[in-house]
């Protein structure tokens, strides 16, 4: 206890006791705890590193965590990394093609190559320009193919066409004996009514 009396100020260790022993073993918890949350750091072993990712993805990444959720700013932000990651991915495969010269290392390329092609899919052309975000491809189909430009598109609707005003709906109010009677002692539940009538008696 003495050999960690300098970390303890509050307690006293002139008189050892059950109790100054307690204090001591909490005080000395509550040190070994100030000291893994200051010097330690939690080690996360889920993600891996990739070849591509450079110092300009770090910078665009941080910029877009940093930036407000939901804002323009952030919506600029992931179009930026976004771009930076595609660029540095293409550069990064390039200079693989570039200094591929042994043949294992072309039908590794060639193998990856055309992964890439079986699975990406054309990109839509509009004018000049080549569509191959999926959320502008959305967007430019939603446009061309459902959104209505003016009203002369739009459906015909059945329920325009001049119908009858205040037809009165013909409703037979007479009421057979068959039909009153199956309505009055038709019913299957032979307990008495609250007045105490018997089915059967009706």
């Amino acid at each position: 206890m003495h050999s960690f009396a300098w970390t303890l100020p509050s307690v006293d260790l002139t008189s050892p006791s059950e109790t100054n022993l307690n204090k001591c073993a909490k005080a000395l918890q509550d040190l070994f705890k100030q000291v893994i949350e200051a010097a330690g750091r939690t080690r996360h072993q889920n993600g891996y590193s990739v070849p591509w990712w450079s110092e300009k993805c770090k910078a665009a990444y941080k910029a877009y965590r940093e930036a407000t959720d939901g804002s323009p700013a952030q919506e600029e932000a992931r179009k930026t990394l976004r771009d930076i990651i595609r660029r540095s991915k293409r550069s990064h495969w390039d200079e693989i093609i570039a200094e591929a010269s042994a043949t294992r290392n072309i039908w590794s390329v060639a193998k990856w190559r055309k992964a890439i092609d079986r699975f990406q899919p054309p990109p839509l052309i509009d004018g000049d320009k080549s569509i191959l975000d999926p959320t502008e491809r959305a967007t430019f189909l939603r446009d061309k193919l459902l959104k209505r430009k003016t009203t002369e598109e739009d459906i015909p609707d059945l329920w325009e066409e001049d119908l009858p005003v205040n037809k009165n709906i013909y409703w037979d109010q007479t009421v057979s004996e068959p039909e009153a009677k199956k309505a009055t002692t038709g019913s299957g539940n032979t307990a008495p009514g609250a007045d105490g009538i018997l089915v059967a008696l009706l």
